[in-house]
């Protein structure tokens, strides 16, 4: 099953702190429940995957870690290396994240692309009103939406 690489991760941390799958009950997931999570037959819920992690002291970021074999998401890592290169000021870094990420054809390369462009050198109007439509857009906000503004705020009109 595609979601078995969850329950193997959640099993490790599990031994790890050596609890058994009775010691769950108290959060609502029965012994079976999680077995079948574990072996990857079944998937459980979020709020009870939740709950769950708490009991290990993990939180979901770093379960999600381990899931994805402790790389971070891409666009937090490309938003870390703007960061990095602008600080340093480090141009052609900043150019080479434009050039990696501006060929593909996906909001997320495109806004990276353009946050990256926007610490050495303006953008086109088209390029604002892209960036300024997209952030408009966001009606939920987290890291992602605020590394975009902060990287491009002094090229668009907030």
């Amino acid at each position: 099953m595609i979601y078995k690489k969850y329950g193997e991760v959640f099993k490790k941390l599990r031994l790890q702190h050596h609890l058994l799958l009775s010691d769950f009950e108290r959060v609502g997931l029965s012994k079976s429940t999680l077995s079948y999570f574990e072996n990857g037959k079944s998937m459980i819920s979020l709020d009870k995957l939740d709950l769950a992690l708490q009991e290990m002291h993990t939180t979901f970021r770093s379960y999600m870690l381990m899931i994805n074999n402790d790389e971070e998401d891409y666009w937090l890592s490309q938003f870390k290396e703007i960061e990095k290169a602008y600080f340093s000021d480090n141009r052609e870094k900043l150019q080479d994240i434009y050039m990696k990420n501006v060929k593909y054809d996906m909001e997320e390369n495109q806004v990276i692309a353009l946050s990256a462009k926007a610490c050495y050198t303006k953008l086109s109007p088209d390029e604002i009103n892209y960036i300024e439509n997209k952030l408009k857009s966001y009606q939920v906000w987290h890291s992602y939406e605020m590394y975009i503004l902060v990287n491009t705020l002094e090229e668009i009109n907030p």
